[in-house]
């Protein structure tokens, strides 16, 4: 069995091309985010590991290890994740450049959740 992969490892962004299909929904997800539209679509396992350029197992054991900051919403017996809050994590690192873990992200989407809700 592999180890988990520490954050920074998990960072994706530097290391797709321009013309990644990736990257470019993440543009799009961040440009989403800077202009408030709409966001809130519910990301299956296969969708959220294509998003984050990690296979499904790793996104296993990286919320086993508590280094995946989007909480996850269980329907029924199937998990799923917030797109809007799945692309904040994504977008904001902590100051190491690392994204964040479960814990130091609960607070900061909390912020960014109350942020919204006052425009």
């Amino acid at each position: 069995m592999r180890p988990v992969p520490d954050t920074h490892e998990i960072t994706m962004i530097d290391t797709v091309t321009a013309d990644d299909p990736v990257l470019v929904e993440l543009r799009a997800i961040r440009e989403a985010l800077a202009t408030r539209q709409e966001i809130s679509e519910l990301l299956d396992k296969a969708q959220l590991a294509a998003l984050t350029v990690l296979g499904e197992s790793t996104l296993d054991k990286l919320r086993a290890a508590g280094k995946f900051g989007p909480a996850d919403i269980r329907i029924g017996g199937a998990l799923r994740w917030l797109r809007e809050e799945v692309a904040a994590w994504i977008v904001r690192p902590g100051p190491d450049g690392k994204l964040l873990g479960r814990a130091a992200w609960k607070p900061v989407w909390a912020e960014i959740q109350r942020r919204t809700a006052k425009r």
